[in-house]
């Protein structure tokens, strides 16, 4: 299981290398276990059917080889980077 502390870490440093504030990813982080994920609810209605429940993906951190490594989604570029 990752680390709060470890995530965290990782992920501040892929903002500033990203040009993303911190406390828009800090508050999109929603679980952290086997890796963490950070999800937006959607405003669109066009993007799901149950849009009072269901949580999307924008960033999906993993650990691969003993690194964490960042998996965007396809929500990364809509909710992570360009805003909301």
């Amino acid at each position: 299981m990752l680390s709060e502390k470890r995530i965290l870490d990782f992920l501040r440093e892929f903002c500033q290398k990203n040009g993303i504030p911190f406390e828009k990813a800090d508050k999109q982080l929603c679980a952290i276990g086997e890796e963490a994920l950070l999800c937006v609810e959607p405003d669109k209605p066009d993007l799901a059917h149950d849009t009072e429940t269901l949580m999307l993906p924008t960033l999906i951190i993993r650990e691969k080889n003993g690194e964490l490594v960042a998996v965007e989604t396809e929500y990364t570029k809509e909710f992570l980077f360009e805003g909301e």
